[in-house]
């Protein structure tokens, strides 16, 4: 079985029994090459993240707090009944997905709700939010870490952050995908990873698959697997000054698929 050569990254390290042992769900390493082939001529630049609307542009700890508090939010962004995609229409925009969290979040601030303030939020009723940041299942006895949110808080802050130097990283290339709904999506789509005929059946037919069942998990393992291999591959034909970072291939499978109407998994949980 091929490695990624990436190291030091907990998350991968946690996923190797995972990717030996799945039944359901498998990385065809041949294809990652093949698409690496085209991929890698793609721009794929750090993603320009902007926060809507132009807010808190000036004021880092503003942003912090919008960023840390958009992650605790965070949900599934797909009804999971109608399969409609959760969409606003907001300062002469329409907003679509995560999108569109974002923008209701500053629509809320705009109309002067205090969502970022301590106080307003020991006040709202869902209780321990902060446990959505403990993303870990077991696999046989074997613990898998996933951290979707925590690795993808500290993207945004980077990418808010780090153009005045006020959220330097020094290892970001210890980071892994953001296995959500929507990456393991595009990767099946592109033809890098393959479902049983039941696993298949059940995410094109909109069966809910439970949180910390063997298919949530091997979904989201070889996401984040065959995202490390394809930023792998893709580097192998860059010039050292053009060399990735996995969340690069991440935000280049998620921009291009958020708002496709292909099936993902269904999963309730608030981890992603």
């Amino acid at each position: 079985m091929r490695w990624p050569k990436l190291a030091g990254s907990p998350v991968l390290d946690s996923l190797a029994y995972v990717i030996e042992r799945s039944r359901d769900v498998q990385t065809r390493v041949s294809r990652i090459a093949e698409v690496a082939g085209w991929m890698a001529y793609e721009e794929l630049p750090m993603p320009d993240y902007a926060l809507p609307l132009g807010a808190g542009e000036n004021d880092p700890d503003w942003i912090m707090d919008f960023i840390l508090t958009a992650s605790c939010i965070d949900t599934a962004f797909t009804d999971f009944s109608s399969q409609v995609k959760f969409q606003v229409d907001y300062a002469g925009r329409h907003w679509s997905d995560s999108d569109a969290l974002f923008a209701s979040m500053k629509r809320a601030l705009d109309e002067g709700i205090p969502i970022l303030n301590g106080e307003f939020l020991a006040a709202v009723t869902r209780t321990e939010m902060v446990k959505r940041f403990r993303d870990v299942s077991d696999y046989d006895g074997h613990t898998v870490k996933i951290y979707k949110l925590p690795q993808l808080a500290v993207w945004f802050l980077y990418l808010s952050l780090n153009k005045t130097g006020q959220f330097p990283i020094g290892d970001l290339e210890r980071m892994t995908a953001f296995a959500d709904y929507i990456v393991p999506a595009a990767l099946h789509l592109l033809g890098i990873t393959s479902y049983s005929q039941d696993l298949e059946h059940a995410v094109r037919s909109h069966q809910l698959i439970a949180r910390d069942s063997r298919w949530e998990i091997e979904i989201r393992a070889h996401c984040i697997y065959a995202s490390a291999l394809l930023a792998e591959d893709i580097n192998k034909l860059r010039a050292p000054d053009m060399q990735i970072i996995v969340p690069q291939v991440d935000f280049r499978l998620w921009s291009h698929y958020h708002t496709t109407w292909w099936p993902h998994h269904l999963t309730r949980t608030i981890m992603y």
